[in-house]
């Protein structure tokens, strides 16, 4: 009996925990790189009688992602000359990162130079968008190959 009743509340938390997750959106990118959510997602969205915005984001999501496994079946080698042009876009974008930071250390003990230490702040902030960019576009490729070698 108790363990019947624990089970039972385990059960209905593990339940809630779920459903709380699935208030949060998913993104483009995180559907992309995650293709088995992406599938849930999908088989959620078939269904429900309403499409929700989450819907039109996974079906575009699946048929990109569906696209780059052709692009991958067609030829190994080109796509895999595509990841590592995507990681060194990446590993390049970091670095540019790098040298930004300094420049703001070295900007920032010159009160003078309020000017170019606000514009490489800037700088910096559109540095890092281009990264996270970059970053993100080299897992997606890498989730596309992961996904061929599970099939």
């Amino acid at each position: 009996m108790k363990n019947t009743l624990l089970k039972l509340i385990v059960s209905v938390a593990f339940l809630f925990l779920l459903s709380s997750c699935k208030d949060s959106k998913l993104t483009y990118a995180y559907l992309m790189q995650h293709p088995a959510l992406m599938q849930q997602e999908l088989i959620r969205c078939q269904m429900v009688v309403v499409q929700d915005e989450q819907c039109s984001l996974a079906k575009r999501a699946s048929s990109d992602f569906a696209t780059l496994m052709t692009e991958l079946q067609t030829n190994q080698e080109q796509f895999g000359e595509k990841i590592m042009r995507a990681q060194w876009l990446q590993a390049t974008s970091h670095q540019e990162i790098i040298e930004i930071k300094k420049k703001i250390a070295e900007l920032s003990q010159d009160p003078a130079q309020s000017k170019q230490l606000d514009e490489a702040k800037q700088n910096l902030q559109k540095a890092e968008v281009v990264y996270q960019t970059q970053r993100s576009n080299a897992k997606i490729l890498i989730a596309v190959v992961g996904m061929m070698r599970m099939e």
